[in-house]
């Protein structure tokens, strides 16, 4: 057992959990070195999900403090073995995977759209304005019209989902050319695309640009991923899964 027991399977029900017992035979510092820590650093999302997912941690029971709104330093104060990072939200994916950081939160279609390799602990379903999921979707001038995705053949469609808006277009069997863009995707049309792959919260972005979504190419949702290592260790997947449980309860709740 990782944890210096014995066998992981010899456990006790004390104050209301299951916890390992028994002779322990070694010391897993000894064993483990710098990867035996108590602690868990949790990546949060900036921007969009950011005050959701500190009211989500709140609700779950976690006090966070924070010195001010501009402030991306983040503590814990009634669990401080839990650390936090804040970053941008398509960042969190990589750090993850990379093992900079053992957990963190962040949309469904920025992991898929990272194309990387973690954990999917559990859905959170919330989205920035609540309880639910929000849309990416393909979006065009609001004058045009189309008939059916043929239309979009050898057409340029600029989007921050790279990876996402080029797997619907080959599913699709359409041949299209992807542009980049990494902020204010609503005005790349008609100069630099055709059309945009966006995320849809209210519509109101795209209505102000004089664009029309016409098609959900994914539907996503906030999700807590953790780092394949981190979760192999039986110290630190404990306490990933206390965090989950909780995050999930308070999801339950709104």
């Amino acid at each position: 057992c990782d944890l210096g027991y014995k066998s992981c399977f010899n456990k006790v029900f004390e104050g209301g959990n299951f916890n390992t017992a028994g002779k322990k035979v070694f010391d897993p510092i000894d064993i483990y070195g710098e990867n035996y820590t108590k602690e868990i650093i949790l990546g949060i999302p900036s921007g969009s999900l950011e005050k959701m997912t500190i009211s989500m941690l709140n609700l779950s029971g976690y006090v966070v403090e924070r010195d001010s709104n501009r402030s991306y330093s983040l503590k814990i104060r009634n669990k401080p073995e839990v650390k936090l990072l804040m970053a941008r939200a398509e960042e969190l994916p990589h750090y993850v995977a990379q093992g900079i950081i053992d957990a963190a939160i962040t949309g469904m279609d920025l992991i898929e759209n990272a194309e990387v390799t973690v954990r999917d602990v559990c859905d959170l379903k919330y989205n920035k304005l609540g309880l639910g999921s929000v849309v990416i979707a393909l979006a065009i001038p609001k004058e045009e019209n189309i008939d059916g995705l043929k239309s979009f053949e050898g057409k340029q469609i600029a989007t921050a989902y790279q990876t996402l808006t080029q797997r619907f277009f080959h599913l699709n069997g359409i041949s299209t050319k992807i542009i980049p863009s990494i902020g204010a995707t609503e005005g790349k049309v008609p100069f630099v695309a055709d059309a945009v792959v966006e995320l849809v919260e209210t519509g109101k972005t795209l209505k102000a640009n004089n664009l029309k979504p016409i098609l959900k190419i994914y539907e996503t949702t906030a999700h807590l991923i953790a780092n394949n290592e981190s979760w192999g260790y039986t110290w630190k997947r404990k306490r990933l899964e206390e965090i989950a449980e909780r995050l999930t309860e308070a999801s339950q709740k709104l």
